[in-house]
């Protein structure tokens, strides 16, 4: 997760206005600027002290102003980090839209039609009385992976199924540690990075002894090498399309538990 992902969920979540609070609103008000000023400049217009800024770098993992300001200014560059688009795309894309969002679409269709071709519904229906079964059932992901994560709470909350999904990364290290071996704790991550940016959640989550089931486009990491089951979804380097992915397979997930443990057509 880079520079600008980090403040923007510290922010969405954050319970009180504090100083790191401000700290977090004064830079991204001011983004075009960090990569410019000092840590006594921004010290200034927030109103705190230089120590205070420092504190705030490393609460996000940095460890110094220096090396936040090298990836605040990494975030800023928007075609790789939002759409992952080249330069010619832009230029399509200003010239002929319509052609460009087709053979986006296009492409979305065909790295979605390839995660249904190669998912194991074997494994899925395991996973899926895994999780009708356990007790404590918990998903977690960072940002959009976590909107895939709460969008499947939902699903399932209608098919009285109650399960955990916390956006705030505290909470979820809590829900994390009250895990045990008789859970399932789902991961989803698009990169299979989470391990790097919430190392405390994921040790929580090793140590516990859940039954981890990891969702990724990635599952060449250190986090599905743990993993009792791996969901690989879409293609490795397909991340400009992962929130699409993320959300058909949520949908396919619910889909099926409908079917497994739900469906009021079926006969008894």
């Amino acid at each position: 997760m880079n520079a600008i992902s980090r403040l923007t969920s510290f922010i969405n979540n954050a319970k009180e206005q504090d100083i790191y609070y401000t700290v977090a609103y004064t830079i991204l008000e001011n983004q075009l600027a960090i990569g410019k000023i000092s840590i006594n400049d921004l010290a200034e217009r927030c109103h705190v002290s230089p120590s205070t800024i420092s504190r705030f770098c490393r609460m996000f993992g940095y460890d110094n102003f220096h090396q936040f300001k090298k990836n605040f200014e990494a975030s800023l560059n928007v075609e790789q980090v939002i759409f992952d688009i080249s330069p010619k795309e832009i230029m399509q894309m200003m010239d002929d839209p319509k052609k460009d969002l087709t053979e986006y679409n296009l492409r979305v269709a065909k790295i979605m039609q390839h995660t249904v071709d190669n998912l194991d519904f074997d494994e899925i229906d395991i996973i899926l009385k895994k999780i009708h079964d356990a007790q404590k059932v918990a998903f977690f992901g960072i940002m959009f992976p976590q909107y895939a994560a709460s969008l499947m709470q939902m699903n399932l909350m209608y098919l009285n199924k109650i399960t955990m999904a916390y956006n705030d990364t505290q909470e979820q290290l809590k829900c994390a540690e009250n895990l045990d071996e008789d859970s399932v704790a789902v991961v989803f991550t698009n990169e299979g990075n989470i391990s790097l940016i919430s190392p405390a959640m994921t040790r929580a989550i090793y140590k516990s002894g859940a039954t981890l089931v990891v969702i990724t486009q990635n599952p060449d990491t250190k986090l599905s090498l743990k993993a009792d089951h791996i969901i690989t979804v879409g293609e490795a380097k397909g991340y400009d399309v992962g929130r699409f992915i993320m959300v058909q397979i949520v949908e396919i997930l619910s889909k099926r538990y409908y079917c497994l443990f739900y469906n009021p057509y079926e006969e008894k």
